[in-house]
């Protein structure tokens, strides 16, 4: 798994390993670039990509870690804000299109 959570980093958001990347930076790109282009953009590959998706569909965050992605609808924070998003809902679509098997 590509995904680590570091209360000294972040804030102690979960994040790709060895990279300045959360989950939740990774679920918002994609959602407005695509898999492939934020690939390109940040020199990752699609196995990180796919690797933090499930991690979040699979709500990682929630048994394991008590500190949550900003933007997310889980964090405290953001709960209530209309700008907050169901970012396992949104990892969940992604994944399923572009990394079930069929």
């Amino acid at each position: 798994m590509s995904v680590i959570h570091n209360i000294n980093y972040r804030n102690g958001q979960s994040r790709l390993v060895g990279r300045d990347i959360t989950v939740g930076m990774v679920v918002r790109q994609i959602a407005s670039d695509g898999v492939d282009t934020f690939c390109e953009n940040k020199e990752i590959s699609r196995r990180e990509v796919r690797d933090a998706l499930k991690y979040c569909m699979n709500e990682g965050c929630v048994p394991a870690f008590a500190t949550f992605c900003e933007g997310c609808r889980k964090n405290p924070n953001y709960s209530r804000k209309e700008s907050a998003e169901n970012f396992w809902e949104v990892a969940r679509n992604f994944y399923d299109k572009e990394f079930q098997e069929k």
